[in-house]
Order: structure tokens, then C-alpha cells, then sequence
């Protein structure tokens, strides 16, 4: 039981730190048009990097609550950035896919980023980094096994 704890203090530090240090001094030093919060960047690059997804998946992979999030979707198509399109395998479904001034923006802030992370890991020599990933890679494999379903 000690240790269950032990792992949940752990993760409740680790978690602001990796969004310190992958994201949010990236967020703060770019130049973001249309007061869009880190929200808004995380959703847009969901999509980028997943494609078109139910809005129900993005709310989860950012932690909010469904309500929460429909102001920053509606947000985001009134800006032009995304679009709803109607999944082809059930249209019951709506997914939010990027438009092409949506793929224009997230591919000019995917390249800022790369350069914001190279900097970062170039404060770590490349043994250390290679242990870095590979503890990130067994973090994620491990999160995943206790999330799989029966």
C-alpha cells in the first residue's frame, strides 16, 4: 500500500513538470493569434497528429469533463481551424478534423515546437535522453497494460 501511494505522489509531481517542460514555456514564448489558450493547442494538435476525432475522445485525452470542452471546439470552428465532418463508419458520430488554415497553423506551431523540445533535450548528454525515452516508452507500455480491459 505504501508503495501505491508512494507511485501516486509521484505522478501527481511528475505531471505539472512534463507540462512545464514540453509544453507550457513552449506555449508562453509563442506568439499565439486569437487569444488561443493551451487548450485550444492541444486540441488542434490531437487532431494533427490522430486525425479527425469524436469530441468525446479529445475532451478525454485533455482531461475535461465533455461540457468543458464544447466551448473550445465551438471556439475553434468559428476561427476556421476545424470543422465537424460525420464519421463514415457511424454516422451517429460527429469527429472534428482540421481545415486547411486549421493545417497550416498546426504544422507552422509543430515546427516551433521541435525546435523548443531540441533545445530542451539538448540540455541532456545523449545517454541521458536515450534513458529518458526509454523510461517514457515503459511509463506508456505500463499505463497502458494497467488500462487494458478484461
Amino acid at each position: 500500500m505504501d508503495t501505491d501511494i508512494t507511485t501516486l505522489k509521484l505522478v501527481f509531481k511528475l505531471m505539472p513538470e512534463i507540462d512545464h517542460t514540453f509544453f507550457a514555456g513552449y506555449f508562453k514564448d509563442f506568439h499565439v493569434v486569437d487569444n488561443l489558450n493551451k487548450t485550444h493547442i492541444k486540441t488542434l494538435m490531437a487532431i494533427k497528429f490522430e486525425g479527425p476525432l469524436p469530441m468525446s475522445h479529445i475532451s478525454q485525452k485533455l482531461s475535461l469533463e465533455k461540457g468543458s470542452f464544447t466551448p473550445v471546439a465551438k471556439k475553434l470552428i468559428k476561427l476556421g481551424y476545424i470543422k465537424k465532418v460525420q464519421s463514415e463508419e457511424d454516422r451517429r458520430i460527429s469527429l472534428l478534423s482540421l481545415t486547411d488554415e486549421g493545417r497550416i497553423f498546426t504544422n507552422r506551431l509543430h515546427e516551433g515546437h521541435l525546435t523548443y523540445l531540441e533545445n530542451q533535450f539538448n540540455k541532456l548528454t545523449k545517454e541521458e535522453h536515450d534513458i529518458f525515452e526509454s523510461a517514457i516508452k515503459t511509463v506508456f507500455e505500463s499505463v497502458e497494460k494497467i488500462n487494458e480491459r478484461d
